[in-house]
C-alpha cells in the first residue's frame, strides 16, 4: 500500500495540487533519493534529494546582535540542495523562524526552483 501527500500551492495567479507519493524513488527514474509528485496541470515534479554524505559550507554570522551559523549541503555536481541556520539562541522565535525559512528554501532547492528566483521573491523592491 502507498501512503500520499497532498500539497495545494497558491501561488496568487493560480492554483496547483501535487500529490507525492511517500515511496523515494517512486517515479521510476531509478533515483533513490528522487520522490515524484503528480501534477494535475502539467508535466511532474520530481524532489531530487540529497545523499546521505555530501559536501557542505558552513558560515559563521551576526546580524544584529544575533549570532549563528549557516550550513549549505551540496549536490554531487556542487550546486545547493539545503540550508540550516542554526541561531545561537535556541527555542528562541527568532530562531524558528530561521528553521522554518531554511526548511522551505531547502524543499525549494529540492523541487528545482532557481535559487535566483528565490532569492528575487524576498528582496525589497
Amino acid at each position: 500500500m502507498s501512503a500520499a501527500k497532498e500539497i495545494v500551492i497558491d501561488d496568487h495567479s493560480e492554483s496547483h495540487s501535487l500529490k507525492a507519493s511517500a515511496e523515494a524513488g517512486s517515479n521510476g527514474s531509478g533515483d533513490a533519493n528522487a520522490t515524484r509528485a503528480a501534477r494535475t496541470d502539467g508535466p511532474p515534479v520530481v524532489r531530487r534529494r540529497l545523499p546521505d554524505e555530501r559536501h557542505s559550507l558552513t558560515h559563521h554570522f551576526s546580524v544584529g546582535g544575533q549570532e549563528g551559523y549557516v550550513t549549505v549541503g551540496l549536490y554531487e555536481h556542487g550546486l545547493p540542495g539545503e540550508l540550516f541556520i542554526r541561531m545561537a539562541k535556541e527555542g528562541s522565535t527568532v530562531s524558528g523562524l530561521m528553521d522554518s525559512f531554511a526548511t522551505a528554501v531547502s524543499l525549494a532547492l529540492q523541487y528545482g526552483v532557481p535559487l535566483r528566483k528565490r532569492n528575487s521573491s524576498h528582496r525589497n523592491r
